[in-house]
């Protein structure tokens, strides 16, 4: 059982810490996403003050890069209390068969662990939860890379922002409500410049908030 979530006396019936009951025939499991692309400029630096928005430029994206189908809100009649919130750093988008790729690769993902700060804010004032990226881990498994070269281990480099299952994940200490009456959005700052960092490529990085979902047809 999820640690924010206890069973009820009556049947049908959860109770979420911090809401209240809920009904498992009007309720679902469900995650919002969107993906926002970080781009170096010559010579692999990002400047400072470099921000990165999510939930709100949805224009132009598939179901790859996001689910939200408005901007910054969820659609009429939908809800969402929100369990937990990731950070998720899939491969980098570059011709990953060589080791020099792969460092590469796990080198640029380093660089936003270590200097990315995320917020994720609510009617365009208010920070809920915020910290180093890498507080958020992500609920979508490990971040890593394998080689294998003429049948033996070329190389390896992995570098973890998640844990291999979502139950691992940590969970908010007290959940944050959603409706179609609230705006949201999710940030990463970058306040300090990555000169010379490896980040050589555009790198696509995901926020994802993991809940439970009500939609006016449940």
């Amino acid at each position: 059982m999820i640690p924010l979530v206890y069973a009820s006396q009556e049947p049908g019936t959860l109770i979420v810490r911090g809401y209240g009951p809920i009904s498992v025939w009007s309720w679902d499991d469900g995650f919002l996403y969107d993906a926002v692309d970080l781009t170096s400029t010559a010579g692999g630096a990002v400047a400072s003050g470099t921000e990165m928005v999510y939930f709100r430029d949805i224009q132009s994206k598939t179901y790859q890069q996001t689910n939200m189908s408005l901007t910054s809100q969820l659609p009429s009649g939908w809800e969402m209390i929100v369990l937990q919130i990731g950070i998720h750093i899939p491969d980098n988008p570059v011709d990953n068969t060589s080791s020099a790729t792969i460092a590469t690769s796990v080198a640029m993902a380093q660089s936003v662990l270590e200097y990315g700060y995320a917020e994720f804010i609510l009617d365009n004032s208010a920070v809920i939860a915020s910290g180093p990226v890498s507080r958020f881990a992500s609920p979508w498994g490990v971040f890593g890379h394998l080689d294998f070269s003429s049948n033996a281990i070329g190389s390896i480099a992995s570098l973890q922002n998640g844990t291999p299952v979502q139950s691992a994940v940590p969970y908010l200490q007290i959940p944050i409500f959603l409706s179609d009456a609230r705006t949201f959005r999710g940030t990463i700052h970058f306040y300090d410049a990555l000169a010379g960092c490896p980040v050589s490529a555009t790198m696509r990085i995901h926020m994802v908030l993991h809940g439970f979902m009500k939609s006016p047809a449940m």
